[in-house]
Protein backbone atom coordinates (compact mmCIF):
# COMPACT_ATOMS: atom_id res chain seq x y z
CA UNK A 1 0.00 0.00 0.00
CA UNK A 2 1.46 3.64 -0.79
CA UNK A 3 -1.34 5.54 1.25
CA UNK A 4 -2.31 4.81 4.26
CA UNK A 5 -5.75 6.83 5.03
CA UNK A 6 -5.89 6.52 9.15
CA UNK A 7 -5.09 10.18 9.10
CA UNK A 8 -8.27 10.79 6.99
CA UNK A 9 -10.03 10.66 10.36
CA UNK A 10 -8.13 14.53 11.43
CA UNK A 11 -10.48 15.97 9.19
CA UNK A 12 -13.03 15.87 11.89
CA UNK A 13 -11.24 17.95 13.61
CA UNK A 14 -10.07 20.63 11.17
CA UNK A 15 -11.53 23.90 11.37
CA UNK A 16 -13.70 25.35 8.14
CA UNK A 17 -10.50 27.37 6.98
CA UNK A 18 -8.06 24.87 7.99
CA UNK A 19 -10.17 22.41 6.16
CA UNK A 20 -10.45 24.61 2.72
CA UNK A 21 -6.50 25.09 3.08
CA UNK A 22 -5.64 21.72 3.33
CA UNK A 23 -8.05 21.00 0.14
CA UNK A 24 -6.49 23.63 -1.39
CA UNK A 25 -2.78 23.08 -0.77
CA UNK A 26 -3.55 19.68 -2.38
CA UNK A 27 -5.01 21.23 -5.60
CA UNK A 28 -2.15 23.09 -6.04
CA UNK A 29 1.20 21.07 -5.13
CA UNK A 30 -0.52 17.61 -7.04
CA UNK A 31 -2.74 18.23 -9.98
CA UNK A 32 0.07 17.95 -12.21
CA UNK A 33 0.47 14.84 -11.11
CA UNK A 34 -2.66 13.32 -10.71
CA UNK A 35 -3.62 14.32 -14.29
CA UNK A 36 -0.59 12.87 -15.97
CA UNK A 37 -2.29 9.94 -15.04
CA UNK A 38 -5.59 9.12 -16.97
CA UNK A 39 -6.84 6.87 -14.88
CA UNK A 40 -7.16 9.60 -11.94
CA UNK A 41 -9.12 12.38 -13.95
CA UNK A 42 -12.72 11.16 -13.29
CA UNK A 43 -12.42 11.07 -9.45
CA UNK A 44 -9.86 14.11 -9.59
CA UNK A 45 -12.10 16.51 -11.44
CA UNK A 46 -14.58 15.56 -8.90
CA UNK A 47 -12.65 16.26 -6.02
CA UNK A 48 -11.31 19.96 -7.64
CA UNK A 49 -14.94 20.96 -8.16
CA UNK A 50 -15.87 19.77 -4.64
CA UNK A 51 -12.82 22.26 -3.28
CA UNK A 52 -13.79 25.04 -5.38
CA UNK A 53 -16.97 25.07 -3.98
CA UNK A 54 -15.74 24.82 -1.00
CA UNK A 55 -13.51 27.94 -1.25
CA UNK A 56 -16.26 29.96 -2.43
CA UNK A 57 -19.15 28.98 0.02
CA UNK A 58 -16.51 29.25 2.96
CA UNK A 59 -15.65 32.69 1.28
CA UNK A 60 -19.34 33.84 1.15
CA UNK A 61 -19.76 32.60 5.03
CA UNK A 62 -16.52 34.65 5.96
CA UNK A 63 -17.80 37.55 3.67
CA UNK A 64 -20.81 37.97 6.31
CA UNK A 65 -19.03 41.12 7.12
CA UNK A 66 -20.73 42.79 4.54
CA UNK A 67 -23.44 42.76 6.89
CA UNK A 68 -21.85 45.45 9.09
CA UNK A 69 -20.64 46.94 5.78
CA UNK A 70 -23.84 47.19 5.14
CA UNK A 71 -24.86 48.67 8.58
CA UNK A 72 -21.83 50.75 8.50
CA UNK A 73 -23.11 51.93 5.22
CA UNK A 74 -26.66 53.09 6.34
CA UNK A 75 -25.76 54.74 9.57
CA UNK A 76 -23.44 57.09 7.11
CA UNK A 77 -26.06 57.46 4.65
CA UNK A 78 -28.93 58.87 7.53
CA UNK A 79 -26.13 61.10 9.44
CA UNK A 80 -25.66 62.79 6.19
CA UNK A 81 -29.32 62.83 5.07
CA UNK A 82 -29.69 64.39 8.63
CA UNK A 83 -26.86 66.90 8.40
CA UNK A 84 -28.17 68.09 5.27
CA UNK A 85 -31.39 68.38 6.34
CA UNK A 86 -30.08 70.31 9.81
CA UNK A 87 -27.84 72.59 7.80
CA UNK A 88 -30.82 73.38 5.43
CA UNK A 89 -32.78 74.72 8.70
CA UNK A 90 -30.36 76.57 9.53
CA UNK A 91 -29.74 78.27 6.41
CA UNK A 92 -32.97 78.96 6.05
CA UNK A 93 -33.31 81.45 9.14
CA UNK A 94 -29.94 83.40 7.31
CA UNK A 95 -30.53 87.22 7.43
CA UNK A 96 -28.96 87.13 4.04
CA UNK A 97 -31.92 87.12 1.43
CA UNK A 98 -30.01 84.92 -1.06
CA UNK A 99 -28.67 82.30 1.20
CA UNK A 100 -32.14 82.19 2.69
CA UNK A 101 -34.08 81.69 -0.43
CA UNK A 102 -31.37 78.56 -1.38
CA UNK A 103 -32.25 76.88 1.83
CA UNK A 104 -35.88 77.16 0.47
CA UNK A 105 -35.45 76.03 -2.48
CA UNK A 106 -33.45 72.88 -1.82
CA UNK A 107 -36.35 71.87 1.42
CA UNK A 108 -38.93 72.27 -1.05
CA UNK A 109 -37.45 69.58 -3.11
CA UNK A 110 -36.45 67.51 -0.06
CA UNK A 111 -39.26 67.98 1.80
CA UNK A 112 -41.61 64.24 -0.42
CA UNK A 113 -38.25 62.97 1.39
CA UNK A 114 -38.27 64.05 4.54
CA UNK A 115 -39.18 60.73 6.20
CA UNK A 116 -36.82 58.49 4.46
CA UNK A 117 -34.42 57.44 7.10
CA UNK A 118 -37.41 56.15 8.96
CA UNK A 119 -37.95 53.35 5.89
CA UNK A 120 -36.35 49.97 5.63
CA UNK A 121 -33.32 49.63 3.74
CA UNK A 122 -34.98 48.64 0.51
CA UNK A 123 -37.44 52.30 0.41
CA UNK A 124 -34.79 54.08 2.33
CA UNK A 125 -31.86 53.43 -0.88
CA UNK A 126 -34.97 54.23 -3.42
CA UNK A 127 -36.26 57.53 -1.66
CA UNK A 128 -32.68 58.86 -1.41
CA UNK A 129 -32.01 58.06 -5.15
CA UNK A 130 -34.87 59.82 -6.32
CA UNK A 131 -34.21 62.69 -4.12
CA UNK A 132 -30.87 62.82 -5.62
CA UNK A 133 -32.56 62.76 -8.89
CA UNK A 134 -34.93 65.63 -8.09
CA UNK A 135 -32.10 67.62 -6.72
CA UNK A 136 -29.56 67.05 -9.38
CA UNK A 137 -31.51 69.35 -12.18
CA UNK A 138 -30.10 72.80 -13.84
CA UNK A 139 -32.71 75.07 -12.15
CA UNK A 140 -31.36 74.26 -8.69
CA UNK A 141 -27.18 74.77 -9.89
CA UNK A 142 -27.23 77.89 -8.57
CA UNK A 143 -28.95 77.59 -5.34
CA UNK A 144 -26.62 75.00 -4.33
CA UNK A 145 -23.33 76.67 -5.52
CA UNK A 146 -24.54 79.48 -2.89
CA UNK A 147 -24.16 76.79 -0.47
CA UNK A 148 -20.68 74.79 -1.35
CA UNK A 149 -20.90 72.34 2.07
CA UNK A 150 -25.13 71.31 0.91
CA UNK A 151 -23.33 70.72 -2.38
CA UNK A 152 -20.30 68.44 -0.91
CA UNK A 153 -22.88 66.63 1.23
CA UNK A 154 -25.24 65.28 -1.77
CA UNK A 155 -22.70 64.60 -3.65
CA UNK A 156 -21.45 62.45 -0.77
CA UNK A 157 -24.49 60.98 -0.02
CA UNK A 158 -25.07 59.76 -3.73
CA UNK A 159 -21.85 57.80 -3.38
CA UNK A 160 -22.76 56.21 -0.34
CA UNK A 161 -25.99 55.35 -1.53
CA UNK A 162 -24.83 53.73 -4.55
CA UNK A 163 -22.47 52.16 -2.15
CA UNK A 164 -24.74 50.55 0.03
CA UNK A 165 -26.53 49.13 -3.10
CA UNK A 166 -24.08 47.57 -4.52
CA UNK A 167 -23.10 45.90 -1.21
CA UNK A 168 -26.56 44.69 -0.15
CA UNK A 169 -27.19 43.50 -4.01
CA UNK A 170 -23.46 41.42 -3.13
CA UNK A 171 -24.97 40.12 -0.06
CA UNK A 172 -27.86 38.75 -1.81
CA UNK A 173 -26.12 37.22 -4.61
CA UNK A 174 -24.11 35.36 -2.18
CA UNK A 175 -26.89 34.25 0.30
CA UNK A 176 -28.51 33.12 -2.82
CA UNK A 177 -25.45 31.41 -3.68
CA UNK A 178 -25.35 30.15 -0.32
CA UNK A 179 -28.49 28.66 -0.43
CA UNK A 180 -28.12 26.42 -3.83
CA UNK A 181 -24.95 25.02 -2.31
CA UNK A 182 -26.09 24.05 0.93
CA UNK A 183 -24.43 23.22 4.23
CA UNK A 184 -20.36 23.60 4.83
CA UNK A 185 -20.70 20.48 7.02
CA UNK A 186 -22.54 18.10 4.13
CA UNK A 187 -19.69 19.80 1.14
CA UNK A 188 -17.08 18.69 3.84
CA UNK A 189 -17.98 15.32 3.68
CA UNK A 190 -18.52 15.08 0.09
CA UNK A 191 -14.74 16.69 -0.15
CA UNK A 192 -13.45 14.14 2.31
CA UNK A 193 -15.25 11.42 0.97
CA UNK A 194 -13.75 11.97 -3.10
CA UNK A 195 -10.50 12.45 -1.40
CA UNK A 196 -10.43 9.03 0.20
CA UNK A 197 -11.43 7.59 -3.40
CA UNK A 198 -8.61 9.62 -4.58
CA UNK A 199 -6.19 7.95 -1.76
CA UNK A 200 -7.95 4.03 -2.71
CA UNK A 201 -6.82 5.14 -6.67
CA UNK A 202 -3.73 5.75 -5.97
CA UNK A 203 -3.04 2.69 -4.39
CA UNK A 204 -4.92 0.60 -6.83
CA UNK A 205 -3.45 2.28 -9.72
CA UNK A 206 -0.07 1.85 -8.23
CA UNK A 207 0.02 -1.52 -7.20
CA UNK A 208 -1.75 -2.78 -10.72
CA UNK A 209 1.09 -0.70 -12.78
CA UNK A 210 3.67 -2.64 -10.40
CA UNK A 211 2.40 -5.97 -11.48
CA UNK A 212 1.74 -4.95 -15.02
CA UNK A 213 2.87 -1.96 -17.30
CA UNK A 214 5.49 -1.26 -15.13
CA UNK A 215 5.32 2.56 -16.67
CA UNK A 216 7.77 4.83 -14.86
CA UNK A 217 6.22 7.82 -15.40
CA UNK A 218 3.13 6.49 -14.16
CA UNK A 219 5.23 5.35 -11.03
CA UNK A 220 7.08 8.87 -10.39
CA UNK A 221 3.27 10.59 -10.89
CA UNK A 222 1.98 8.36 -8.30
CA UNK A 223 4.89 8.75 -6.01
CA UNK A 224 5.30 11.73 -6.05
CA UNK A 225 1.54 12.91 -5.30
CA UNK A 226 1.30 9.90 -2.14
CA UNK A 227 4.16 11.44 -0.88
CA UNK A 228 2.83 15.24 -0.64
CA UNK A 229 -0.26 13.59 0.84
CA UNK A 230 1.20 12.08 3.28
CA UNK A 231 3.73 14.73 4.06
CA UNK A 232 0.33 16.95 3.90
CA UNK A 233 -1.30 14.75 6.44
CA UNK A 234 1.19 14.36 8.93
CA UNK A 235 1.73 18.21 9.30
CA UNK A 236 -1.75 18.40 9.62
CA UNK A 237 -1.52 15.74 12.41
CA UNK A 238 0.96 17.47 14.35
CA UNK A 239 -0.79 20.81 13.81
CA UNK A 240 -4.05 19.41 15.64
CA UNK A 241 -1.88 17.78 18.66
CA UNK A 242 -0.17 20.77 19.85
CA UNK A 243 -3.25 22.58 19.42
CA UNK A 244 -4.86 20.23 21.25
CA UNK A 245 -1.92 20.27 24.13
CA UNK A 246 -2.09 24.01 24.32
CA UNK A 247 -5.92 23.99 24.61
CA UNK A 248 -5.98 21.33 26.68
CA UNK A 249 -8.00 22.53 30.43
CA UNK A 250 -7.27 22.76 33.81
CA UNK A 251 -8.63 19.63 35.61
CA UNK A 252 -10.53 21.68 38.41
CA UNK A 253 -11.54 24.31 35.86
CA UNK A 254 -15.25 24.27 34.53
CA UNK A 255 -15.09 25.12 30.80
CA UNK A 256 -16.65 28.08 29.42
CA UNK A 257 -19.37 27.56 26.99
CA UNK A 258 -18.78 29.01 23.92
CA UNK A 259 -19.95 33.15 23.39
CA UNK A 260 -23.00 32.99 21.55
CA UNK A 261 -22.56 35.09 17.98
CA UNK A 262 -24.23 37.87 16.72
CA UNK A 263 -26.91 37.95 15.15
CA UNK A 264 -26.87 39.06 11.56
CA UNK A 265 -29.25 41.94 11.33
CA UNK A 266 -31.21 42.47 7.61
CA UNK A 267 -32.20 46.17 8.47
CA UNK A 268 -29.55 48.14 10.76
CA UNK A 269 -31.94 49.81 13.81
CA UNK A 270 -32.27 53.36 13.71
CA UNK A 271 -31.18 55.70 15.97
CA UNK A 272 -33.83 56.49 18.49
CA UNK A 273 -31.96 59.88 19.57
CA UNK A 274 -32.37 60.89 15.44
CA UNK A 275 -32.72 64.63 15.43
CA UNK A 276 -36.31 66.06 14.74
CA UNK A 277 -36.25 66.68 11.05
CA UNK A 278 -39.27 68.51 10.78
CA UNK A 279 -39.09 70.97 7.56
CA UNK A 280 -40.46 74.23 7.11
CA UNK A 281 -43.64 74.09 4.62
CA UNK A 282 -43.01 74.86 1.29
CA UNK A 283 -45.28 76.21 -2.23
CA UNK A 284 -47.33 73.83 -3.67
CA UNK A 285 -45.26 73.71 -6.93
CA UNK A 286 -41.82 72.74 -6.90
CA UNK A 287 -38.49 74.20 -8.72
CA UNK A 288 -36.12 72.51 -10.83
CA UNK A 289 -32.61 71.32 -9.67
CA UNK A 290 -28.52 70.99 -9.74
CA UNK A 291 -25.62 69.28 -11.21
CA UNK A 292 -24.50 66.05 -8.72
CA UNK A 293 -23.23 63.43 -10.43
CA UNK A 294 -25.22 59.92 -9.18
CA UNK A 295 -23.63 57.03 -9.91
CA UNK A 296 -26.38 54.80 -11.85
CA UNK A 297 -28.75 52.78 -9.83
CA UNK A 298 -31.81 50.68 -11.77
CA UNK A 299 -34.69 51.79 -10.13
CA UNK A 300 -36.49 48.17 -10.19
CA UNK A 301 -33.58 46.58 -8.97
CA UNK A 302 -34.05 48.34 -5.70
CA UNK A 303 -37.92 46.95 -4.64
CA UNK A 304 -37.90 44.34 -2.27
CA UNK A 305 -38.05 41.07 -3.29
CA UNK A 306 -41.20 39.08 -2.42
CA UNK A 307 -41.12 36.95 0.71
CA UNK A 308 -39.80 33.89 -0.02
CA UNK A 309 -37.82 34.72 -2.17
Amino acid sequence: MLLNKHLTHLFSRLRNGEHVEFGTSIVDNIKAFIIAVALLLEIWNKYEALVEQENLLFRISAESYESHLIAAADKERDRLFNEIKRELKFHHNSPDAAIKQAAFEILFVLKPYEHASKKNLFEETKFIQNFLIAINKPALAGFIALLPSIGAMLQRLATVNTNLYDLYQQRLLALEALEKMGKAVDIRKEVDAAFIDIIDQINIIHGYNEMTAKDAAIKTNLENAANYISGLLHQTERVLSRRDHHHKPATDEPSTPPATPPTDPTTPPTDPQAPDNTLPEAPDTPPQQPNITIPPINPDDLNPPAAGE
